[in-house]
């Protein structure tokens, strides 16, 4: 299993200048060597490319670590945008991080899972450095860009209600078809409950 993290470097808002491309890329290449550096103290076992201007991670999470999920990661690698802020400013990081992934196989999708938290989490907060976004956080915001993709509105169906769809197909329960009426009737119980025939409690 491992995680995909994509590292951006936090730059001044607005277009750059020809003038000032050159010191935009010295900061740049700064704040992405300071990220890698950071990252592999914790993490030795880290892989590490550039890709444009950012740093794509690949985040083993083999024998010698738990594979934890994806809110411890998001702790600890707030903690180092943190450090990175506090002592190395105005270069600064922020990162997205993909779900736990099992297979080498859907490496891509983890990449652009990432992608998506590091954008999304970046819009959705008010501060616009050192932002940590898990893939596993965006909730809703998940498929803002997916929504042409059936592939990523059915990854977003099977993580969300998965457990249900499984257990309706083995215990023959209507446990979707409960949520779902549940949801017709704006979370209101007592009207769901009639709807469905059954009594409040159940």
């Amino acid at each position: 299993p491992f995680f995909v993290v994509v590292v951006a470097p936090d730059l001044p808002s607005g277009t750059l200048l020809s003038s000032a491309e050159r010191l935009q890329q010295s900061r740049i290449d700064s704040s992405l060597h300071l990220a890698r550096r950071y990252v592999r103290i914790a993490h030795p076992d880290a892989s590490f490319w550039r890709h444009g201007s950012r740093l794509v991670v690949f985040l083993p999470q083999g024998r010698s670590r738990t594979p934890g999920d994806g809110g411890t990661l998001t702790e600890e690698l707030g903690q180092i945008c943190a450090r990175i802020e506090q002592q190395n400013a105005p270069h600064t990081v922020s990162l997205g991080i993909s779900g736990l992934t099992r297979d080498v196989a859907e490496f891509r999708h983890a990449y652009q899972c990432a992608v998506q938290s590091i954008e999304i989490g970046k819009a959705l907060h008010k501060r616009a450095m050192s932002v940590v976004a898990g893939y596993e956080d965006l909730g809703l915001f998940r498929f803002i860009s997916r929504t042409d993709s059936p592939e990523g509105l059915t990854r977003f169906c099977e993580d969300v209600l998965g457990p249900l769809l499984e257990r309706d197909r083995t215990a023959g329960s209507q446990l979707v078809e409960t949520l779902r009426v549940y949801l017709a009737e704006n979370r209101n119980l007592g009207k769901a409950a009639r709807a469905l025939g059954i009594h409040y409690n159940t």
